[in-house]
């Protein structure tokens, strides 16, 4: 080999062109046709590589710079002009370059060398500039929050299996013992002489199922919305009253024979309640559901009853979850004194989900909750700057958050947002049906919220696999059935808790 042919090799390869070896420019050994080194003084190792001169066909006449026409001798072959990547949005990416056989702007001249790459580069940037500010403009288009309009003819595919598991949980709601109390290992005794048994969180859940229903079959809808009637009024009648004299509830001071709150119903009770979930208290993450669910029972019923009650039991309660500017407390005793040991209130997705359902009474009774609206703004603002960190893969949270998601907008739900998709395959997992499976149920369920189409499709998907192993037993057979049951149940149809495009979001 010369030096000028193996220097080039060497610029592409370390290998020796004929045995493979490694090979560098320092240990290549030039060997001279004659006389010696002292006749070739240069060692050629050294000496700059000699380099062809470039050159450049000259460019011949052409009819026009499209190049449309025939063959002949004085016009190109084929039609030379095409059409770039950003058509039609970005004209300024057309090429000009042949796209035949025929020779093109510079007759002859191959595409691909520098030159060309150099303009690629430079519409990718272009594109890029253009993506980003229609980015930039568009973004709070974008950061719309979904909604999500519920199909009534997909919705109600398990309608009557809904129906089922309602009547296994509260029995017949022709009959005068309906609801029958709740298993004795779910819920503490209450009511008229202590013979009812109901837990808030399971009949807030229950409640928006029977509006569920009364939406699946239209012909037997005042049969579902009487049935959700007279569970609220029991609850109200067990829940926002004593366990007994020695858990003293306080008195409603503006509606006579009534108390403030309601409590959840746990199996045991305390004079004082715990910082903890052991004992019977008032937990706002129990309120706020029902309140919720009264407030779509007063749109699907057009009554009054229900709006009212949920005005009533939020004047009574927010100056005792409440600490103005702060945030929200998570429980208290059902006398509405705090607890001992449970820390102050503060920004948290409890004060977040206080808000929203004090908006959706706010549209539907204007200005009634003005001073309650104005004492959380500034902490759930505060909250939702970092609430994309509080997602985690506990599967009921998880669920909850996507819920409260629908109602905000900008910024922090698209982030929020962002931190659900990444925490789906965790949260969603069907191994915490093995424990809990409600908070499972709860999952489920507000992934059928999110919107996005992998994230639905896993879920109905993994409730169709857990529903034998639901089926399977009936409520009372097993601990926490009922609760287990009733969100199943509002799993396998969960528009109720889907946001209506009637209702208000939360601005940044």
């Amino acid at each position: 080999f010369c030096w000028s042919c193996l220097d080039q090799w060497l610029d592409r390869s370390g290998e020796c062109p004929v045995c493979k070896a490694g090979v560098t420019r320092e240990n290549v050994i030039p060997l001279y046709g004659r006389g010696d080194s002292e006749h070739h003084p240069v060692d050629p190792r050294k000496r700059p590589r000699s380099r062809p001169k470039g050159e450049r066909p000259p460019v011949q006449p052409r009819r026009n710079w499209f190049g449309w026409g025939g063959s002949s001798e004085d016009s190109p072959g084929g039609a030379e002009f095409s059409v770039g990547a950003g058509f039609p949005f970005f004209p300024f990416v057309y090429a000009g370059y042949n796209t035949r056989q025929g020779p093109g702007v510079h007759m002859g001249v191959r595409r691909g060398g520098p030159e060309d790459s150099a303009q690629t580069a430079s519409r990718f940037f272009l594109i890029l500039a253009f993506i980003l500010l229609w980015y930039s403009v568009f973004s709070k288009w974008l950061e719309r929050p979904v909604v999500m309009v519920a199909n009534s003819v997909e919705g109600c595919k398990h309608a009557s299996l809904i129906e089922t598991i309602m009547k296994d949980v509260y029995g017949d709601w022709s009959s005068e013992s309906f609801p029958k109390p709740l298993p004795a290992n779910e819920a503490g005794p209450g009511g008229v002489d202590g013979r009812q048994r109901r837990y808030l969180w399971t009949d807030a859940f229950g409640v928006l199922n029977f509006v569920t229903l009364s939406k699946c079959f239209p012909d037997r809808s005042d049969e579902f919305l009487g049935a959700a009637r007279k569970l609220v009024r029991t609850v109200h009648q067990t829940l926002g009253t004593p366990r007994s004299p020695e858990f003293p509830m306080l008195p409603d001071p503006h509606h006579p024979s009534t108390f403030i709150g309601l409590r959840i119903g746990k199996l045991h009770a305390c004079a004082r309640s715990d910082p903890g979930m052991t004992y019977d208290g008032m937990y706002w993450h129990y309120i706020d559901k029902w309140l919720f669910a009264l407030l779509r029972l007063h749109e699907a019923t057009k009554s009054l009853e229900a709006l009212d009650e949920a005005i009533r039991i939020v004047k009574g309660v927010h100056p005792h979850f409440c600490v103005p500017g702060r945030g929200v407390r998570w429980k208290v005793n059902v006398d509405m004194e705090p607890i001992s040991g449970l820390g102050s209130a503060r920004p948290n997705h409890d004060a977040e989900t206080a808000l929203i359902i004090y908006h959706l009474i706010d549209k539907l009774s204007p200005g009634v909750l003005e001073g309650e609206i104005d004492d959380l703004s500034g902490a759930v603002r505060e909250y939702l700057d970092n609430a994309w960190r509080h997602v985690a893969g506990d599967p009921l949270g998880y669920g909850l958050i996507w819920w409260t998601n629908q109602f905000i907008q900008g910024r922090p739900a698209q982030l929020e947002r962002q931190a659900l998709i990444r925490a789906a395959p965790m949260a969603l997992s069907p191994r915490h049906a093995s424990s809990l499976p409600f908070r499972l149920y709860g999952g489920l369920l507000g992934a059928q919220l999110s919107g996005d189409h992998d994230i639905v499709r896993t879920s109905k998907h993994t409730l169709e696999n857990l529903m034998p192993f639901e089926m399977a037993t009936n409520c009372g057979d097993t601990d926490h059935s009922a609760i287990d049951k009733v969100m199943f149940a509002a799993a396998l149809c969960p528009t109720e808790w889907m946001r209506k495009d009637s209702d208000p979001v939360l601005d940044e």
